[in-house]
């Protein structure tokens, strides 16, 4: 039998094959849809997320104001910033501001004297909370960090440099006129009045203050510090000079 015919249409049929498979390999790939033409990497647009908000809900804010002393609203703020320190003591006010959904205080305790801002939040339905405090001297930015909802007009309002880890005017002549009566307890010792405040290298705080017992005694002046959680006295006569007291003080008159 003559097989060779056969053969050959075999060798055409493998050869067709072959080349099929050839153009096939090189052919273009399919377009990768984070591809683009130049083969550069396409990263797809995404939506821009909504501003980041932080905490629950709070009251519509209003006209800013400064709660009056007695009133509910002032009432309520002690009342959350006490929460807030740990504390029972009633606060000296350096300077308060709120819109009705905000506040931001700056505070500082009569028993022991610590000082901090604290912002205040009025939720739903929990009412005024105190949510962020410290001692920091830019305030705003951290209340701002603390939720970033906090009203702009509520910072605006207040002089946000105080330094709210100076003793207040008040809390000076306190401190002087209770280490006095300790000092002569059969003196009766009416008032004392601040002459200067002033702050050493170390940070503390001092006082120059006059007590008055009477006209039955003579006026006498007191220096007296306070180390961060207690006052202490250093020196007492009618003779000294702020000159006397550590060269390191820098003094300012008390108006």
């Amino acid at each position: 039998m003559n097989i060779k015919p056969t053969v050959h249409r075999a060798w055409i049929l493998l050869i067709a094959m072959t080349t099929v498979v050839l153009v096939a390999g090189c052919s273009s790939p399919a377009t990768d849809p984070a591809t683009s033409s130049s083969g550069a990497s396409v990263t797809a647009t995404e939506a821009p997320e909504p501003p980041a908000t932080t905490g629950p809900a709070v009251a519509a804010s209003g006209a800013v104001v400064s709660p009056k002393q007695g009133g509910d609203v002032r009432k309520a703020l002690m009342d959350a910033a006490r929460v807030r320190l740990a504390t029972t003591s009633q606060f000296y006010v350096l300077a308060i501001s709120s819109d009705g959904a905000w506040a931001l205080a700056a505070l500082r305790t009569v028993d022991g004297g610590k000082g901090s801002w604290v912002a205040f939040r009025n939720e739903i339905p929990a009412g005024w909370v105190a949510f962020w405090s410290g001692d920091v001297p830019d305030a705003g930015k951290a209340v701002k960090a603390a939720d970033s909802r906090f009203a702009d007009a509520v910072l605006t309002a207040l002089d946000l440099e105080i330094d709210v880890t100076k003793p207040t005017v008040a809390e000076a002549e306190a401190a002087v006129l209770k280490l006095a009566k300790k000092a002569y307890p059969s003196i009766p010792i009416k008032s004392a009045t601040a002459e200067g405040i002033g702050s050493d290298a170390k940070g503390q705080w001092w006082v120059q203050a006059w007590t008055d017992a009477g006209k039955a005694y003579e006026n006498e002046q007191w220096f007296a510090y306070y180390t961060g959680t207690t006052w202490k006295l250093k020196e007492y006569g009618t003779g000294l000079e702020r000159s006397d007291l550590p060269s390191d003080i820098e003094w300012e008159d008390v108006p």
